[in-house]
């Protein structure tokens, strides 16, 4: 009965451990995406700047050359 637990354990780790892999999750090269949200209290001018060494594939709104 032991080993019956101890091999479908092993089956839930191994089926985590191949999901995580293919969602992105362990081992993948994607980066995290940056959020940033602003909240002000009242009316605000804002300028924000990314210093990012990469690609941005979506930006809402569009972020454009900076």
């Amino acid at each position: 009965m032991k080993r019956n637990l101890s091999i479908i354990g092993a089956l839930i780790l191994l089926v985590l451990i191949v999901g995580l892999i293919l969602v992105g999750g362990v081992g993948s090269s994607k980066s995290a995406k940056p959020v940033l949200y602003l909240y002000p209290e009242e009316e605000t001018q804002v300028r924000v700047k990314l210093d990012y060494d990469g690609k941005l594939t979506s930006t809402y709104p569009a972020y454009g050359d900076g």
